[in-house]
């Protein structure tokens, strides 16, 4: 050995995995038994410094998998079912003779589909990127709670035929969330939650009729620890809380809204026999100013030269589809010619706008302007 060059012992911590994911904490750079980036002074180069620990197979460590036999590789899996239960819970108050507020709770259980349980994903013709077969183990548990008032606003306008308001909150949890990981294979990630307020309203003269619904979406996240651990695990960069998801979910590309408005407006006219109608759609652009901290931030940078970026990048993934706020108009008319036949016209789009639909998981624009026509015959 040079007594001038550095030394270092060479070590190698083995993660055990399940559903995809190491368990981070058996990794040393989580659980604070060492740290990447800490610096000391250097033995052999008086007044300098050097990394005190130095980083082997790369940035991101690699995947080791055991041998089988060939009996125990093809013998046939074990038989798995399973049961649950789903209960739904509600009470309604009567305030006032116009006034009702509500309550409800309702939990429900998903089982992984055959797909979910036996995923894996090679996505290189080598066979050398991707998972083998690790998939879903456990249901997915969604618990809803939503709490709301509705109020008869005929109080106000008895004049019309109905008119109501409700007013609502909800918060959704679902625990051992199933959605595509970084290799495009099954993971089942801690918790999935969303939450948002909601407005829906209603009247109707009997001629002249409308709607006006509007959703403010609170939190959209997806948590993992250690599936957030695993992007980045010497320096743990990466949330375990992600606003829409983790680099290569589903729910990473489908981020909401934050917020939406819909609203519909028609008249009856000719006995009723003839109907027209407007609607109107607005969306919000899509944000994450939790995501634009994070590839912005230069935090581990000095021990190696990574970015946090880097890591949400690795392995060619991309950025989730960002779309800008569309406004969309349709019109449509219904009319009843006699007892055996309806004929109708709509448009949608009606200002031909060019735009991605929120949620969409491909690149491709929503229907420009389009025509419809159609007939009904009751013989």
């Amino acid at each position: 050995m040079n007594p001038a060059s550095e030394s270092y012992w060479n070590k190698t911590v083995l993660l055990p995995v399940k559903d995809g994911k190491f368990d981070s904490s058996q990794n040393p750079f989580v659980n604070g038994t060492a740290d990447a980036t800490e610096i000391v002074a250097d033995p052999y180069n008086p007044g300098s410094t050097t990394q005190k620990i130095k980083l082997e197979n790369g940035l991101y460590g690699e995947r080791i998998y055991e041998s089988l036999s060939a009996g125990k590789a093809w013998e046939a899996p074990e038989e798995q079912s399973g049961h649950a239960l789903s209960p739904v819970l509600s009470a309604t108050a009567r305030l006032t003779p116009f006034g009702t507020a509500f309550v409800r709770y309702a939990q429900t259980t998903r089982f992984p589909s055959i797909n979910e349980l036996t995923s894996s994903a090679i996505i290189d013709g080598a066979g050398t990127v991707g998972t083998l077969a690790q998939g879903a183990s456990e249901p997915e548990r969604n618990s809803n709670w939503e709490v709301g008032y509705a109020h008869d606003l005929t109080q106000f306008f008895p004049s019309l035929g109905f008119a109501d308001a409700r007013l609502s909150y909800y918060n959704t949890e679902i625990e051992n969330f199933i959605d595509r990981g970084l290799y495009l294979d099954s993971i089942q990630f801690d918790q999935k939650k969303t939450s948002g307020v909601e407005l829906q309203s209603r009247f109707d003269t009997g001629r002249l009729f409308g709607s006006l619904g509007a959703t403010y979406r609170l939190e959209q996240e997806l948590c993992d620890k250690d599936y957030a651990s695993a992007l980045d695990p010497y320096f743990n960069r990466i949330p375990t809380c992600m606003t829409g998801g983790f680099p290569g979910t589903y729910s990473g590309n489908s981020l909401q809204p934050e917020y939406s408005i819909d609203l519909a407006l028609g008249t009856r006219l000719f006995n009723e026999q003839l109907e027209l109608g407007w609607r109107s759609v607005y969306h919000a652009g899509a944000e994450n100013s939790q995501l634009d901290d994070l590839l912005a931030s230069q935090a581990g940078a000095g021990a190696t030269g990574m970015l946090a970026r880097d890591a949400w990048f690795r392995s060619g993934n991309q950025d989730g589809f960002y779309w800008r706020s569309v406004l969309l108009h349709d019109l449509y008319a219904n009319y009843q010619v006699n007892k055996q036949l309806a004929v109708n016209l709509g448009v949608t789009n009606l200002t031909d706008e060019y735009y991605l639909d929120p949620m969409a998981k491909t690149l491709l624009p929503g229907p420009g302007r389009t025509l419809t026509a159609g007939m009904k015959v009751n013989f």
